[in-house]
């Protein structure tokens, strides 16, 4: 092809691309930075939040873009433009993946909840996220551990608060969401663009196809997860994926025969990230340190640079030690990191449970192809490294793109970090066939799409020039990214469907009516009656006895888990109760403790259906 105007048009879309990914990261981590000071302060409301924030946020875009650190901006301005006669194709791919993926994913989670999304909350949201982000808009502190879970990071949970703040509801819960989901997919890009010279274009179609395949086909689809967790409103598993991933963009990690590159900011700026979201995450954030902190060390001991190393500590100090903020706050409330109840999670993982037989009694094949798929591309890349004329790794090369020692490094540490996650291999129970907790192998499952990328960046590369040999073949290719980027669309068109009666998913935990004399169930007579109290629940979900305007004070009175003692617990006026499953919506026998001279004596019944109870104190 001779001319190729679509190359000159496209050829400054993924430096612009990449600049968004600075400035999403940017923004998350003044928000969340910002939450983490203010509320261990006290002071989490929308005029310090505003002032502070705002001026958190143009520091971190002038330090993420004005100070290379580490060079991977440099790097990536003197990657070459998309190469002639490619432009076409590149065009098309950007064009699908963009609109296909807003349409797809982002219309949906900004709509919530009056898209088919998460139209049941998720038992994690309705017990403890949801009521974190309430409670520290409503208090302006994260000091209270009387609610569930009250002693975790709320990283993901002041960015929801920070939405209350502004609308003084969840109005902005979804598109909380829709920027964790962006931030996902850019990063999954980014990670691509980075490691190859595929245009990329290319490779944003690719990550569309990955990240949405879990819409066409679940059974055998190593990443079905992906698109599961993107429309999962209220969980934290997809926003430490993206986190991690986002870290490894930045990290001082190259392709095979590149320099490794880093970036200072955006790295310290996704460990901050890390740190208040998800505690498990620093497995697989912090070993990306461990290159830049034997250099300053050497550095140090050598007595060369000392004062611009010092520079370099303490920034990296400042930026992510106050995410880290709720370490203290715990060891002064509750004497610990974290109370025995939580622990006990621990013995769910897959790394506690390599020496138990059930965990053998049924490893679900994606987990078999996990491991060797990670086992093969370590190989590959211990080839690489060991070179040499025996094992011809130039000519192996040719064929497959030799992942380098440390993107197989870092696969072994997301493989780690996920081994070791609590809840991976099991729940509830460690005595029954094994239960992968794949939304926890997020960033695990897409460091292995892009590693495979990567592996046939050969491959693709002859592919394109086939189509780049003539007009035809590709415009045959440009036709054929355009169908498969429409049936993406046309398989999850149902999605930009607006639910006006979806919103009953912020009222009530029931999609039907359940309740008597008029009532939708007891969280709806709890809501019509019962107004700035407490409310002790059991047995339900914490976020809908908040009422109109969140002026109830919901409790449990046994958290922090087996530390309940060391905290002051709220004094409840009214106790709510539901004998139900959660899972099956099928209604179950009450507690016999219920029916006890001890409780009736307390409390008195005032509303009572099939499924729940309501109780006023004596």
């Amino acid at each position: 092809m001779k001319t190729d105007k679509a190359s000159s048009l496209f050829r400054d879309i993924s430096p612009a691309i990449f600049i968004l990914l600075g400035w999403l990261v940017s923004f998350l981590f003044a928000v969340i930075f910002t939450s983490q000071l203010t509320a261990f302060f006290g002071i989490f409301r929308l005029l310090p939040v505003l002032l502070l924030g705002g001026l958190v946020f143009i520091a971190a875009l002038r330090l993420f873009f004005r100070w290379d650190e580490g060079g991977l901006l440099a790097d990536l301005r003197q990657r070459g433009s998309v190469p002639a006669g490619t432009g076409w194709l590149n065009w098309a791919g950007w064009l699908v993946s963009l609109l296909v993926f807003f349409l797809v994913i982002l219309l949906p989670l900004i709509r919530w909840p009056y898209s088919p999304i998460s139209d049941v909350l998720h038992w994690d949201a309705g017990a403890y996220h949801f009521p974190k982000a309430i409670e520290l808009y409503k208090s302006g502190t994260y000091w209270d551990l009387s609610i569930p879970f009250g002693e975790y990071p709320n990283g993901f949970e002041s960015l929801l608060a920070f939405g209350l703040l502004l609308t003084k509801d969840e109005t902005l819960f979804g598109s909380a969401h829709a920027l964790i989901a962006l931030l996902a997919f850019l990063s999954i890009w980014a990670l691509g663009w980075r490691y190859t010279r595929l245009p990329g274009g290319l490779l944003a179609f690719l990550t569309l196809v990955m990240f949405l395949s879990g819409s066409v086909m679940i059974a055998n689809n190593p990443w079905w997860i992906v698109v599961d967790q993107a429309f999962v409103i209220g969980k934290n598993d997809l926003f430490t994926a993206a986190v991690v991933l986002a870290a490894l963009v930045f990290a001082p990690i190259g392709s095979r025969g590149q320099p490794a590159v880093y970036h200072l900011p955006g790295l310290a700026f996704c460990t901050s990230l890390i740190l208040a979201i998800k505690p498990v995450g620093v497995y697989a954030v912090l070993p990306l340190w461990l290159p830049l902190l034997y250099r300053w060390g050497k550095s140090l001991w050598q007595r060369e640079g000392v004062r611009r190393i010092l520079l370099l500590i303490v920034f990296s100090a400042v930026v992510t030690v106050p995410s880290a903020l709720w370490i203290p706050r715990n060891l002064i409330v509750i004497h610990t990191l974290f109370p025995p109840g939580v622990w006990e999670y621990n013995e769910w993982s897959i790394l506690n449970n390599l020496t138990n037989p059930y965990f053998y009694n049924y490893l679900p094949k994606l987990f078999l192809f996990v491991l060797g798929v990670t086992g093969g591309l370590v190989v590959l890349a211990a080839l690489g490294w060991l070179g040499g004329k025996a094992i011809k790794s130039r000519q192996l090369n040719r064929w497959l793109g030799l992942p380098s020692p440390g993107q197989a490094l870092a696969l072994l540490v997301l493989l780690f970090s996920f081994v070791v996650t609590p809840q991976t291999a099991f729940y509830g129970s460690n005595q029954q066939p094994t239960q992968i907790g794949w939304r926890f192998g997020v960033a695990l499952l897409s460091y292995l799409f892009v590693l495979l990328v990567v592996l046939g960046e050969p491959i693709i590369q002859k592919v394109l020039d086939w189509l780049n040999s003539r007009r035809w073949t590709m415009l045959a290719g440009v036709l054929a990214v355009a169908i498969i980027g429409s049936g993406l669309f046309w398989q999850n068109r149902d999605l930009l469907r607006i639910y006006p009666g979806n919103d009953i998913v912020l009222r009530d935990q029931f999609r039907e009516p359940v309740g008597v004399d008029g009532y939708f169930s007891a969280y709806d007579y709890v809501r019509r009656n019962i107004h700035n109290s407490v409310i002790q629940i059991e047995h339900g979900l914490m976020y809908y006895v908040y009422g109109e305007n969140f002026s109830n004070q919901p409790t449990k009175l046994h958290y922090p888990l087996g530390l309940e003692n060391m905290v002051a617990q709220r004094d409840p006026q009214y106790y709510v109760t539901f004998c139900a499953n959660f899972w099956t919506y099928q209604p179950e026998d009450c507690p016999d403790y219920l029916e006890s001279p001890s409780f009736t004596e307390r409390w008195e019944l005032i509303y009572k259906d099939d499924y729940g109870r309501v109780y006023q104190r004596r």
